[in-house]
């Protein structure tokens, strides 16, 4: 035998998928999405505790640090402390 073999691999369809999906789920949200929320904190007149505290949860101290994964999950908060 020569010793020739492949060392590589080819990555599925779904490990792909998958990796993308991961990669975007670590993006922060869009400038849109924070104006939109902000706007939301504002309009109903969310204290700045409450914003710290759902926030903090997260690990973040500022809106325009929240990743996509998060962002609905912050909402939901946002929404149940009205």
């Amino acid at each position: 035998m020569a010793g020739f073999g492949i060392d590589t691999s080819i990555a599925s369809f779904e490990e792909v998928a998958n990796a993308i999906q991961q990669q975007d789920n670590e993006k922060k949200i869009d400038k849109k999405m924070v104006e939109s929320l902000n706007l939301s904190i504002s309009n109903n007149n969310i204290s700045k505790e409450i914003v710290d505290l759902i926030l903090n949860q997260y690990g973040y101290k500022k809106t325009d640090e929240i990743k996509i994964k998060d962002y609905m999950n912050i909402v939901d908060d946002f929404k149940a402390k009205k």
